[in-house]
């Protein structure tokens, strides 16, 4: 009986792991050459070995993440995180693989592969531009999708930086440390981002402050610095005097939805499209935008407008 070349075998292959042994002995075995018996023993035992290692590999790899933190921030502007990120605590984190930061670009997920146009013009008019939703959509996606399990997605946080947002406190970066490991952070810019964003992606608004800057860039940073220097080993806590102070800043933070002073800040924006289809749902623009009735624009504005403060 002939013996069966590797473009011949027509065995069965068993799927371990997604990968098909028999096709990973097609790939180590040159074409026409004789699988005999004890080649195809070899192959089995090497295939074996290789399955053992990626298995520990998977293994080692769950560990290593579940002690660390990722961040993932979505900006128009990606180098402007370099030099902030390349120094002091952070770059130490991130070389003891403490800490892991992904920048990606929001131009990347534009439509428009001419110009890269992320941004047009608000519904119920208005100064400035609105950052639309598709692409930041398709970029917090493309996140998700890099993550290398779907149990890690339990354990995100999407923050949208805006100056509506809930202020960020060191209560909040306690609680966010305790609960999450991977952190997708959408910077806003111009007139903010369209406000349907948030709620597909069931992102928390969050605000460093009672003043308007000029980008969500800095804001992510802030959170960046609150949250490395929480991660076990990055900053050196042994001492009582730190502990103490420490201690003492959670317990004087003021209670999320505490009543104090109010300043009328913003109110929710939209730019195009009017409808937008995201996996299957519409997501409308509200009608009153598209009426060209100012008064009543305003007047909606004005009851939407958020408070948040002092």
């Amino acid at each position: 009986m002939k013996p069966l070349t590797a473009t011949q075998n027509s065995e069965v292959p068993s799927r371990i792991n997604g990968v098909y042994e028999a096709g990973l002995i097609n790939a180590l075995t040159p074409p026409m050459m004789p699988i005999t018996a004890p080649i195809k023993m070899n192959l089995q035992a090497i295939f074996r070995a290789i399955k053992t290692s990626c298995y520990s590999a998977k293994c080692y790899f769950i560990i290593w993440s579940m002690s660390r933190i990722r961040f993932d921030i979505i900006t128009i502007f990606p180098k402007i995180f370099d030099s902030y990120f390349s120094e002091s605590i952070i770059k130490r984190a991130v070389l003891k693989k403490k800490a892991e930061i992904k920048i990606h670009n929001l131009r990347d997920f534009s439509a428009d592969k001419k110009h890269h146009k992320v941004d047009d013009r608000p519904f119920g008019g208005g100064a400035g531009m609105v950052l639309m939703a598709e692409p930041i959509l398709k970029a917090v996606k493309n996140v998700e999708h890099r993550m290398f399990n779907k149990m890690f997605n339990k354990k995100t946080k999407v923050v949208i930086f805006s100056a509506k947002g809930k202020p960020f406190n060191q209560k909040i970066a306690y609680d966010w440390s305790k609960k999450y490991k991977n952190f997708i952070f959408v910077t806003g810019r111009y007139e903010g981002i369209d406000e349907r964003v948030s709620k597909i992606l069931k992102a928390e608004e969050i605000s460093i402050g009672p003043y308007i800057i000029t980008d969500g860039d800095v804001a992510a940073m802030v959170a960046v610095s609150a949250l490395v220097r929480l991660i076990p080993d990055v900053i050196n806590f042994s001492s009582l005097e730190d502990e103490s102070f420490f201690r003492k800043n959670l317990e004087v933070e003021l209670p999320l939805g505490s009543s104090t002073s109010k300043t009328e800040l913003e109110y929710p924006h939209y730019t195009r499209p009017e409808v937008l289809r995201w996996h299957g749902k519409k997501y409308a623009v509200p009608k009153v935008l598209l009426s060209g009735d100012h008064k009543k624009i305003e007047k909606w504005r004005d009851a939407k407008r958020s408070k948040m403060p002092r």
